[in-house]
């Protein structure tokens, strides 16, 4: 509403990398995990493979859906990489990393989150 349509143009792609970036938040440490408990090599192999899958799709996205496509592909590599290494982390380690839904409820209570003071 500040900066006028130039600036509202990007919401879409804002909105996509966004979600990428909900769901690497929402896995947790797992690769903090993987890399302090000797599984380096398959952090790096999971990584090396999310990322070349992103510069390939945002390659072959960007000519047809310019940025819409980009982002796309880079919030889906961002999600490819963390699911894989959250699943790495509990197949490899038997920890789940990720934030669990029944705790949500305490984590608004304590951030002051819910609405009461």
């Amino acid at each position: 509403m500040v900066y006028g349509d130039y600036y509202r143009e990007g919401a879409t792609v804002l909105a996509l990398l966004s979600l990428g970036q909900l769901v690497n938040v929402w896995v947790g440490s797992c690769g903090l995990t993987l890399g302090m408990t000797n599984h380096q090599s398959l952090y790096m192999v999971i990584s090396v493979t999310s990322g070349g899958f992103a510069v390939v799709a945002g390659s072959l996205a960007v000519g047809p859906f310019g940025a819409v496509g980009v982002a796309v592909s880079a919030a889906l590599g961002l999600i490819l990489l963390s699911v894989s290494m959250w699943l790495a982390a509990r197949l490899t380690t038997g920890v789940w990393t990720h934030v669990g839904l029944a705790m949500l409820p305490d984590l608004l209570r304590r951030s002051g989150g819910d609405g009461r003071d």
